[in-house]
Parts: structure tokens; C-alpha cells; sequence
């Protein structure tokens, strides 16, 4: 079967102790069975500082945070201990993985980066190249044709085709996805979507600083939008890419595509307020706004509901 993936996916690369929001900081971090068996074999210091280090949660093996949530193994350099002593083979799957996300599908699997990763989201908001996905691969399983897959990824392409339409404005391609996807975005004033994302689980407190810039603004029509086309661009393939998957399943395809709108929107709307929308704002707020909302399967349905 083959794996799918953005054309900049292959640009990523970690930046570790140059990273300003280091994953291994503030997440729960998993360990995999495979793993956890594996680390359990390790001798010497090492092996004691792994012991005392994980700890069950319901069930699920897992490193026991420090103070200010770091990871027991991110030394005073932000760099992994477990890398530099074992291999960077030796992370748990959740460590290697991340920030990639994967769709799976019976014909094929797809993957991308996401966007709460900082590196992640400047290649995906600095790329200027229409996104294309490219085969990077195959796993062992057998892909089996599936019709309804077929016309989804049918339907999907002609979203992505409305978007990357580079011979109009990006509001008048936003226009035509509702248009002809039946999607609608609720009239909401920026103090009711900043109502709305404020009522949601938050993690940091910076992100609820940051809400309260919509009340004054008009998020579901930023200026900044037009005058960043290809990051709008860039940013709305994204989160069709990453999100209309579910609708296959759950029957809320408009419900989806009208969130990857919103959340276009609303970033972009955010960045704007702060410092007149410049790269370096926009992919810092989108980062923010995935690490809220896109990993918080609570936050999205709650979205869905309005939706």
C-alpha cells in the first residue's frame, strides 16, 4: 500500500534546542508497548533513570513530567538524552512520529505535518508551491479499491482545486467552496466567536490573551487573508487535508470544511490584530491554535456542534 504525503513534507527536519516550544515540554508523552518492553531490557544508569522515570497512566506506561512539565530525558541544553545514549532509534513511537499525523484509508495511507509543531508550520505557511501529494512509500499492507474512497478523494480534489485557484482572491474562492460544497459559516461577531473558543478547554493562558483580540475584529473576513494569499492558501489546503477524513465516517463533511474555514479565519484574523498578520506571527498563532484545538478531540466536536 502506498503512503501519501505533502510535497514540502520531506523539507522537516527537527530543530531540537533551537525550538522555542519544545514538544518534550507541557505533553503527555506514551510509550508504546514495543518500547516500553525494550526499555525495560536497558542496563546500567540509564536503565535506573528510565525505572524511576515511567509511570502508568490508566494503564498506559508513560514518562513521569518534571518541573515545568519537562520530559525526565530533555537535559539543561533542550536536547534528548535518550538520543544522545541509546540511538534516536530508541524513542518511543510518539516521540519519532511527532508532529506527523496520519489518515488511513483501505487503498492507501496519508500522512502530513502538523501544524503545533513551529518548524512544521513555517514550512507549511512559507511553501510556495501548490501542495501535491507525492507517494514516499509503502507499508506491508495490501491496498484493497474502495468506491466510496474513490469519490472522496474525487470530491476532496475538486476543494483543493476551488482553493489553489491562484486567478482569484482567496475570499472568492472561500465564496465558491460554500457555494458549492452547501457549506455555511454561522454570522457570528468576533465577540461571540472569542465567547466561543474562550469556552472551550484552554492549556495555556497566553492563548486565552490572544482570544480576546477578536472581539474588535470581523474573523470570518480578515483583511490579511488577501494580503497573504499563498500562506491563506497554504493554510486552508492544510485543513482540508487533515480534516475532511472524518467526514466519510461521521456524515459532518460540510460541518468539517466549514471548521477548516474557521480556523483559517480565525488565525489569521489573530495574527493580524497582534502585528499586522507578518509570517513570523501568523505561523507562531497557527502553532498555537493546533496545540488548542486540533489536539483536543473535545475542542473540535464542540466546534462541530456550531457548525
Amino acid at each position: 500500500m502506498n503512503i501519501y504525503a505533502p510535497n514540502y513534507y520531506g523539507k522537516f527536519c527537527c530543530i531540537a534546542d533551537k525550538c522555542l516550544h519544545n514538544c518534550c515540554i507541557g505533553w503527555e508523552i506514551d510509550i508504546d508497548s514495543d518500547t516500553y518492553e525494550y526499555y525495560q531490557t536497558v542496563g546500567g544508569s540509564m536503565g535506573r533513570r528510565l525505572a524511576d522515570n515511567i509511570h502508568s497512566v490508566d494503564e498506559v506506561p508513560c514518562f513521569r513530567l518534571g518541573e515545568d512539565e519537562r520530559c525526565p530525558f530533555l537535559n539543561n541544553k533542550n536536547l534528548c538524552d535518550i538520543i544522545s545514549q541509546l540511538g534516536e532509534d530508541k524513542l518511543c513511537e510518539i516521540c519519532t512520529d511527532h508532529p506527523r499525523y496520519r489518515n488511513y484509508y483501505s487503498s492507501r495511507t496519508e500522512t502530513g505535518l502538523g501544524l503545533c509543531c513551529e518548524e512544521a508550520a513555517r514550512i507549511i505557511l512559507t511553501s510556495e508551491d501548490k501542495m501535491r501529494l507525492t507517494i514516499i512509500g509503502e507499508d506491508d499492507d495490501i491496498a484493497i479499491d474502495d468506491e466510496e474512497e474513490n469519490a472522496f478523494f474525487s470530491f476532496r480534489q475538486r476543494a483543493f482545486d476551488i482553493m489553489q485557484d491562484r486567478s482569484k482572491t482567496i475570499s472568492e474562492r472561500i465564496s465558491r467552496l460554500c457555494r458549492d460544497f452547501d457549506i455555511i459559516i454561522p454570522k457570528k461577531s468576533g465577540q461571540e466567536w472569542s465567547d466561543l473558543f474562550r469556552s472551550l478547554e484552554r492549556l495555556d493562558e497566553e492563548w486565552d490573551m490572544k482570544l480576546e483580540m477578536l472581539r474588535e475584529t470581523s474573523p470570518t473576513a480578515p483583511d490579511s487573508l488577501e494580503n497573504n494569499p499563498i500562506p491563506a492558501e497554504q493554510l486552508m489546503i492544510y485543513f482540508l487535508y487533515r480534516h475532511m477524513t472524518e467526514g466519510i465516517y461521521d456524515g459532518k463533511m460540510p460541518q468539517r470544511m466549514a471548521f477548516a474555514i474557521v480556523s483559517c479565519c480565525i488565525i489569521f484574523a489573530i495574527a493580524d490584530g497582534i502585528c499586522s498578520g507578518d509570517a513570523e506571527t501568523l505561523a507562531d498563532v497557527a502553532r498555537m491554535y493546533s496545540a488548542e484545538i486540533e489536539y483536543s478531540d473535545e475542542n473540535i466536536n464542540k466546534i462541530l456542534e456550531v457548525l
